[in-house]
């Protein structure tokens, strides 16, 4: 089966990453600065069905860290953007928030009130959901094979073959899940299926480097997922 990516002899690396045994040990914090690591968590929600918390979880680290250098029309845009996506009721990624989190988001992003700290009950929240999959994901099949793979190594690279790896599995698992589970209409379904390829897409783009438009090549062809073959 060809790759997606461009392949060489030699498997050479691509960037620093965190080895699954220094993620195990500083938990949260470690993942979220992880790479391949943090692409196998990602696969994991997605087959548990809530991927929505690591992405506005991401979303909202993004918001907080450029929210200095925003504009207040760009910051007060950004707020609703993320206010509609994850926090408005039946949003098509709703998190699972306490009503009067949710409600003191509104009033705020009403009023206008303290924008760059917004979400920050949310986050709390949201963070604490996250460690909960994080234990589990920590006992999945995932993290075995990562184990497994990095044989203890204290010094991890990205590869081209494991970074091919990760997203070919991303792709597979997102792929599965196009028609399933859904009880939105067919209409909300189709346009949640596509704003979520686009946010794993850019999920690829931040940690991997790859290409939005080569993820979303793979999530739509009509072959299966292109993933390096084992040795």
């Amino acid at each position: 089966m060809l790759s997606m990516f461009k392949k060489s002899k030699v498997s050479a690396p691509l960037m620093a990453d965190l080895p699954i045994a220094d993620v195990e040990v500083g938990g949260m914090p470690r993942l979220m600065v992880s790479r391949i690591p943090l692409a196998y968590f990602l696969v994991y929600l997605l087959e548990e069905y809530c991927s929505e918390n690591l992405f506005f979880y991401l979303e909202v680290s993004f918001y907080n860290s450029h929210a200095h250098s925003m504009s207040e029309q760009q910051l007060e845009a950004h707020a609703n953007h993320i206010y509609k996506t994850y926090l408005e009721p039946d949003s098509l990624f709703e998190v699972n928030i306490e009503a009067k989190d949710r409600k003191d988001c509104k009033t705020a992003l009403t009023i206008k009130s303290n924008l760059p700290k917004i979400f920050e009950a949310v986050t709390k929240h949201i963070f604490t959901l996250l460690e909960a999959s994080f234990a589990k994901f920590m006992r999945s099949p995932y993290a075995a094979r990562l184990r497994l793979e990095q044989d203890g190594h204290e010094e991890i690279s990205v590869t081209l073959k494991s970074r091919d790896d990760a997203v070919g599995t991303i792709v597979e698992r997102l792929r599965e899940q196009k028609g399933q589970g859904s009880q939105l209409d067919p209409e909300a379904a189709k346009k949640r299926s596509v704003s979520l390829q686009h946010m794993v897409a850019e999920f690829c783009k931040t940690v991997l480097d790859v290409e939005v438009e080569k993820t979303l090549e793979m999530i739509n062809s009509t072959g299966a997922p292109s993933k390096s073959k084992k040795k």
